[in-house]
């Protein structure tokens, strides 16, 4: 819902240009209304794909994706169109969770759907998880968008 957003609206300034694009509505909803409450006039919404996103190509300084990769229904048509409207020197800076992704939780859930003979929610829940990749398979959709990774940053932590 706009975190990373309204955080780069208020640092990059007032003549800076930030686009938040996002297929969701209800979240470019709820982000126009922080923008609202602090004052930001500096930021474009866009309710589509990334692929679809209209900005011309050689454009963008910066793509976030924070997040959203596990969201992508078509990744390496988000990746070339990221490729595409970004400078030749422009960066595109990503978090994402692979598959192994909160697995105590995952387990716990299925376990509480399963007792409940709730099927049809199991297997939403498997295809959910089950969509999750690996680092290697996000690197070859990133180097087949012709980005090199520079920098990878890992962490784990573990709630009880």
């Amino acid at each position: 819902t706009g975190f990373t957003t309204v955080e780069l609206a208020q640092r990059c300034g007032a003549a800076s240009r930030v686009v938040a694009v996002d297929p969701w509505r209800a979240g470019l909803d709820r982000l126009g209304r922080k923008l609202a409450y602090h004052g930001l006039r500096n930021v474009e919404l866009m309710a589509c794909g990334v692929e679809d996103a209209v900005l011309a190509a050689g454009t963008v300084d910066l793509v976030i994706a924070n997040l959203g990769l596990n969201n992508f229904e078509r990744p390496t048509e988000v990746f070339a169109a990221c490729r595409r409207m970004l400078r030749s020197d422009g960066v595109l800076a990503l978090t994402t969770n692979f598959s192994g992704h909160m697995v105590e939780f995952y387990d716990v859930f299925r376990d509480v759907l399963a007792d409940h003979a709730l099927d049809e929610a199991v297997v939403a829940l498997d295809a959910h998880v089950g969509h999750r990749g690996t680092y290697e398979q996000l690197r070859a959709m990133l180097e087949a968008a012709r980005f090199e990774v520079v920098e990878r940053h890992s962490a784990s932590v573990r709630f009880r």
